[in-house]
């Protein structure tokens, strides 16, 4: 659900009067009594001089109750002013999406992350649009951003795993050189993380599929079978047999 069971990420924003607005705002929102939500939002705008939250939210409730027009019209309203809290910024996308204004509202998460490049949680989330979008290279260009905004390996992984999903469910010319980079990306992301200590079991299994992929089944298989599970094993021993039919038709 949508519901706050807390207010304080709000009170930052104006004070204790406005986060019990918003509480109770996303609350009727998720138990979906959207006429009250809608209520809410006109006492709230009268006590906080039209707040840009409780707009994006009214803009949200309305596309709820199949005010699609007047539901745009709130939206349009606040993408002129660029917003970039996250606050504003997760109804008035929600709203976005649902409208159909998908490219809109990945358009609002990136301005917000390139003005403010080390909030975390803005990446994360222009991230997630562009896994809604299907679109690959952003993920990745935004997954190195985030890499190299706060130093975290796992960050590697996603750019890994996206060229890894595009080579799978886009395939292309461009997926040899891609899944190379993609290989070297993900053993830096395991080195960083763990050093000597060995791979997660996510990041091994991620590693070989990107190999697999990129059709180097010799180490693909050895890779896995290094890991020494059950699954572990029994994924090894189909990969060694690909590879060794794989050889075998090339040697004949």
């Amino acid at each position: 659900g949508i519901a706050r069971a807390d207010a304080t990420k709000w009170v930052a924003l104006r004070g204790r009067e406005m986060a019990n607005s918003v509480k109770k705002i996303y609350e009727a929102l998720d138990t979906q009594n959207y006429k009250a939500a809608l209520k809410l939002c006109g006492k709230g705008a009268n006590n906080s001089a039209k707040s840009p939250v409780i707009c994006a939210l009214k803009a949200l409730t309305l596309q709820r109750l199949g005010r699609a027009e007047e539901s745009n019209a709130e939206c349009s309203q606040l993408l002129q002013a660029l917003p970039a809290d996250e606050s504003v910024l997760t109804p008035l996308t929600m709203a976005l999406n649902a409208l159909g204004r998908r490219d809109e509202a990945t358009r609002c998460w990136e301005q917000a992350f390139a003005a403010h490049p080390k909030d975390e949680e803005l990446g994360r989330e222009l991230f997630n649009c562009c896994v809604r979008a299907r679109d690959f290279a952003k993920q990745r260009t935004v997954a190195m951003r985030l890499y190299k905004a706060k130093s975290r390996p796992d960050y590697l992984c996603w750019f890994a795993a996206s060229a890894l999903v595009e080579a799978r469910v886009a395939p292309s010319e461009r997926d040899k050189k891609a899944l190379q980079v993609a290989e070297r990306v993900a053993v830096k992301a395991i080195e960083e993380a763990h050093g000597e200590a060995g791979a997660t079991a996510e990041e091994v299994e991620l590693l070989a599929g990107i190999r697999r992929e990129a059709g180097d089944l010799e180490a693909c298989a050895r890779g896995l079978s290094e890991r020494g599970d059950g699954l572990a094993a029994a994924e090894a021993l189909e990969a060694q047999a690909a590879w060794a039919a794989a050889r075998a038709k090339y040697e004949s």
